[in-house]
This record gives structure tokens, sequence and C-alpha cells, in this order.
């Protein structure tokens, strides 16, 4: 088998159909670094059904489908066509009538792979069948790519052994033996299992057997029951048969007498649609009886009118004739009418009276029983509008007290609240107090202490300004200290600065309000130690306030 052409669609950068003609004995393609030189020897051994992605220089299957460049668009699928001559008849007997042999090979971008012997679908394994012995494959001799011949070189001696095997043409029997022999062991394996599945079978033959005679048995049984189901089946038959005739005898004769009954009840129906006729007519001549009754009623009711009327007038000129005698005789003559009046009256509502007296006979039965159904009828819609409203009238009652209730007890809960809150604040406000007031006398006796004292140092004071002691007198005078001026200047200095703490501290545990009003309280004239002592000059109050050394403000 050699050569003869190479078609090549949409595989690696072939992307155009590109056919290679392999016309001579030595053909050399020669060009560039990366114009694709490779991808033909690529394609060759794709097409003879390689199937490793490495070996193609790729790593997946689907780098062999052209993926495009910046100016066209990937392809769909790669194909490949290798066509050889067949002038050796080295081929499978099938094809050795044809004089070219074509092996295609389609793989689309969706991972579908077709192999095509001569245009007629295949398996992979007829195309590796179709070039064992023939030299020609993915792992033969055929295709010695750079570097191949130093693996030959120092291969091991078994894949040394393989090429030759392959140049001898003696790996497609090998591939049939091994076929064969794999063939034998999957069949002596199947016979195995055939011994098994035989063995069971024999093991379970016996019950079998048993099983076999229970059927039988049951078959037997079952055409027995099945007759005599027949058998009860006939009997039931004949007596739902005659239970049938029987009862269609009995629904004639019904049918009959209910023929005869419609007939008596069409009759009937006649007579009381004559009667209903009857009462029809009784019906609206009472009512026409109402009506005149009705009529009567207004009518007497406007003579009645008439007669009261004729009545206020007769009392009016009665009176009338009482107060003014003038009009008597005018008042007389109007009474004649009126009562001549009257008397027509009177013999009009006595014939109206007649006549309403014949037709009241034939209708009082009736408007009797009327009136005391109406009269029950009011009485309970009286009875039960009352229990209504009294229902009502207690629900509501009901409601309006547990509302009350309600609004008493949140009341009283918010005025128990109110009275606990109240009852604290006057618990606090008595302790407040009372603390203030032990503050206040404690003050006051701090400042009534301190006034003392600064008198006293005042007086000294001035004392020892206006004489020294060394150059006194031998009799002092009465108003003068009987202890040293200097020790009554230092006990008024540390009364002063006690009392001034002191007042710091009120002050600091006192809310501002209560501070404020201290300060000013301070700064008032009643409490201001100065107002008992003598007028002095500003000179002389500041050496006096820094030699007692109180740091408060006058």
């Amino acid at each position: 088998m050699k050569i003869k052409r190479l078609e090549m669609v949409g595989f690696k950068s072939f992307v155009d159909r590109t056919v290679v003609n392999f016309d001579h004995d030595v053909m050399a393609i020669v060009g560039p670094n990366g114009c694709g030189k490779s991808n033909i020897v690529d394609a060759i051994r794709w097409c003879m059904g390689e199937q490793s992605a490495r070996h193609l220089r790729g790593q997946k299957m689907e780098d062999v489908i052209f993926s495009g460049s910046e100016s066209r668009a990937g392809h769909d699928f790669a194909e490949v066509t290798l066509t050889f001559e067949n002038d050796s008849g080295d081929v499978p007997i099938e094809y050795k009538d044809y004089p070219e042999i074509a092996v295609t090979r389609r793989l689309h971008r969706s991972g579908d792979s077709d192999y095509l012997i001569n245009k007629t679908q295949v398996r992979l394994k007829d195309v590796t069948d179709l070039f064992l012995g023939t030299g020609a494959g993915t792992k033969a001799y055929s295709i010695v790519e750079q570097g191949k011949i130093g693996l030959i070189v120092s291969a091991k001696p078994e894949d040394r052994r393989l090429l030759i095997e392959e140049a001898a043409g003696i790996t497609k029997y090998k591939s049939r033996k091994k076929q064969a022999e794999r063939k034998m062991e999957l069949t002596q394996q199947n016979l195995l299992r055939v011994g098994d599945i035989v063995a069971e079978i024999e093991r379970n033959l016996g019950s079998l057997k048993r099983q076999a005679a229970k059927a039988e048995r049951y078959l037997a049984y079952r055409t027995e029951l099945e007759d005599l189901q027949l058998y009860e089946a006939s009997h039931r038959y004949l007596e739902t048969y005659g239970w049938i005739a029987l009862e269609s005898r009995e629904v004639e004769e019904h049918t009959l007498a209910s023929d005869q009954a419609r007939v008596d009840l069409v009759a009937e129906e006649g007579q009381f649609e004559g009667l209903r006729q009857v009462a029809h007519e009784a019906e609206q001549q009472l009512e026409l009886a109402h009506n005149a009754h009705f009529a009567a009623e207004n009518d007497v009711r406007a003579e009645e009118a008439a007669i009261d009327r004729a009545k206020d007038k007769l009392a009016t000129l009665e009176t009338r004739a009482k107060q003014a005698t003038v009009e008597a005789d005018e008042i007389a003559e109007q009474v004649q009418k009126l009562s001549h009046e009257k008397e027509l009256v009177v013999a009009d509502l006595a014939l109206l009276e007649e006549a309403e007296a014949g037709q009241a006979a034939t209708v009082a039965e009736k408007e009797e029983r009327l009136a005391s159904v109406v009269a029950e009828h009011e009485a309970a819609e009286s009875l039960l509008r009352e229990l209504r409203q009294g229902a009502a009238q207690a629900q509501a009652q009901i409601a309006s007290a547990q509302a009350k209730l309600a609004g008493f007890e949140r009341r009283q809960g918010e005025m128990h609240q109110r009275h606990e809150k109240l009852a604290a604040e006057e618990v606090e406000l008595h302790e407040l107090v009372a603390e203030h007031t032990i503050r206040a006398t404690h003050l006051r006796t701090r400042r009534a202490t301190c006034a003392k004292a600064r008198r006293r140092a005042s007086r000294s004071r001035s004392a020892s300004r206006r004489g020294s002691p060394r150059c006194a007198p031998t009799s002092r005078p009465a108003t003068w200290p009987s202890t040293p001026p200097r020790r009554s200047s230092r006990r008024s200095a540390r009364a002063c600065r006690r009392f001034s703490r002191c007042t710091r501290a009120s002050m600091a545990s006192a809310p501002a309000s209560r501070r404020c009003s201290r300060r000013r309280t301070t700064r008032s004239p009643a409490w201001s130690p100065t107002a008992s002592r003598p007028r002095t000059s500003t000179s002389q109050r500041s050496r006096v306030s820094s030699a007692t050394g109180c740091r408060t403000s006058w």
C-alpha cells in the first residue's frame, strides 16, 4: 500500500480544503519554521487512528480543529482523508477488489468522531485491522520522526522485536491470535458459568418437579372449580329468571293500578280546579266587600269629623250667645240649621249602618279570625321587640359598667402610684428640711462665733495700734483683753478659717439654687461681721483681713 493523496479540511492550520498528491517515490516538504510542515505528518498519524493528543503535539483532541485567527473564525470540525493504492493485496478480503482505499476521520467540536473507509462508516477497530501487517499505522515503522532512530537503537529487545515483527508482516496474525485466545478465555468463562447454572438447576430440579405436580393438581382443581361454578351459576340463573318473571307480573299489576290512580288523579285535579275557581271568585267578592267596607268607614269617619266640627261650632255659638245677647237670634237660626243638618246626617248614617250590617254578616267570622291572628302576631312581635330591647339595654349597661369599672381600676392604680410617689417625695422633703435646718443652725452658730472672734480681733488690733504694750501705762483700760493680742488674733484667724471651710463644704453639698441663695445671704449686711464693729478705712480693713487670714469677701 502506497500513499496516493492526502486531503485536509479544518485540521490545525489547514482551514481550507488542502490536497497533497504523492506522485513521486521521494517527496520533500520545505518551508520556514511554523508554516505547518509537521502538521502534515500529524494529519497522517491522526487519520490512521492515533488516540493520544500528546503525540499530536496538543493537550486535548479538540486542539486539532482550527480555532480561528484575527481574520477568520474557527472551524466546526476537522476532517482528514488518506488515499492508498491497493496494489499489494495485503488488505482484508472485503477491500481487495478496490483499486484505491480512502480512509477518512472526522472530529466535531462537540466531541463526536467518525471513521470511514471508502465513504462507509466503520469502527476504529476496522481501521486498525486494515493497517495490520502493512507497515503503516500509528506505532509502525512507516513514520520515523525526529529522534526515532536513536530510540530504536537504544530500545529494549522486546520493543525492537515489535518493529521486526511489523516488518515481517506477522503482527496481524499475532493480533488475531490474541483475539482468538481472548475469545477462548471468554468462552471458557461462559462454559464455567453455564456449568454453575446447570448444577444450580439440577439442585432445583426436585423442587421444580414438586412444583410442577402442584401446578398440575391446581389446574385439575381449577377445572373442577370452574365446572362447579358454572353449575351453580346456571341454577342461580334459573332462579333469577323465575324471580324476574314473577316481579315482571307484579310490575304489570302495579302499572295498571298506577294508570288507574293517574286517571282518578286527573279527575280529582279537575274538581280541585273548579273549587279553586270558586274560591278565587269568593276571594274577589271578599276583596270587593273589603273595599266597600273601607269606603264606608272612610265616609263614617268623615261624617264623624263633620259632627265633631258641628259640635265645636255649636259650643262656640253657645258661648257667644251667653256673652252677647245681641246675636242670640242669629245663633238660634244657625242652631236650627245645624240641628236639621244633624238629623239628615243621622238619617244617612242609619242607612249606611243598615247596609254595612248586611255586608258585615258575611265577613264577621273571617274578620274575627284575622283579627285574632293579627292580634296574636302583634303581641308576639311586641313581646319579641321588648325582649330584644331589654337584651340590648342590658348588654349596653353591662358594657358601660365594665368600661366604668376598668376606668375606676385604672384610676385607682394611678392614684395609688401617685400616692406612693407623693409619700416618697414627702419623706425626702422632710429629710431635706431637717438636714437644712441642722445646717442652718450650725452655720448661724459658726457665724456668730466668727463674728465675735473678728470683733475681738479688731478691738485688739485697734488697741495695739493706739499703743504698744511696752509703752503702755501701768494701769490697763477696762476694755483691753486679758490675753496678749497676738494670741487673740491667732484664735480669731483659726475660727475664721474653720468658718470658711464649713461654708465651702455646705455650699458644695447643697444644690446650685440653694448655693446661690446662701451666697447672697452671706453677702447680705445682716450677716456681715462688720455691721457691729466701728467704721474703719479701706487700708485698715485690708490689714485686718490679712492679719486674720480669712479669705472671705465682704
